[in-house]
């Protein structure tokens, strides 16, 4: 309904997730919500990555900040406004140039298993990499629109149009598929 402090899994898998300091929603663009880059986020519950597998796809548009797009609990997963970093162990970053900081609407998407490793803007394929290391198993949150470094905090001001997780590494095609399916009702094939 666009009120409430609330952002519901339409999924039916029951990841709703907290809207803190009160993100705002807009019915424009078939709806999307909005965090300010002062102090607004949206917050999962734990989400688990017991079978060192996941894809994470994101329609967004980054409308300024320091922050990140969204960022893990546990710091192994970074998206920032133009990079993409994954940490498989304290010792082996892997950098990645998917997401677009250029004020029009891009979907990114990113997804791991065992080693290897994909990213993709609107669409298309953008890197494909071979790890060194699987990413650990575990339960971790994810975050919207911030960035904790020690006793500071980051934000930025994002429209976040659609967001889905997959517990599986989703192929090609797969991922083909989803942007096609949602480039026109986003706006998407207007910048492709």
């Amino acid at each position: 309904s666009g009120t409430g402090s609330k952002l519901l899994d339409i999924s039916g898998n029951g990841i709703n997730s907290d809207l803190i300091n009160t993100p705002t929603y807009s019915t424009n663009n078939l709806g999307y919500m909005n965090t300010n880059g002062t102090n607004e986020y949206i917050q999962t519950p734990a989400i688990s990555t017991p079978t060192r597998e996941r894809t994470v796809n994101m329609i967004y548009r980054f409308n300024s900040g320091q922050g990140s797009l969204w960022r893990v609990q546990d710091w192994c997963e970074r998206i920032f406004s133009t990079v993409i970093v994954i940490i498989p162990d304290s010792s082996t970053y892997y950098y990645v140039n998917a997401p677009v900081n250029d004020g029009n609407i891009h979907n990114i998407c990113y997804s791991y298993s065992g080693t290897s490793l994909k990213t993709y803007r609107d669409g298309n394929l953008i890197q494909s990499i071979t790890m060194d290391s699987e990413m650990s198993a575990g339960s971790y949150n994810f975050r919207f629109g911030n960035l904790s470094s020690g006793s500071s905090n980051y934000y930025s001001n994002l429209d976040y149009n659609h967001i889905s997780f997959y517990n599986r590494q989703l192929s090609d095609a797969e991922v083909k598929q989803n942007f096609d399916a949602l480039k026109e009702r986003y706006g998407l094939w207007k910048s492709i």
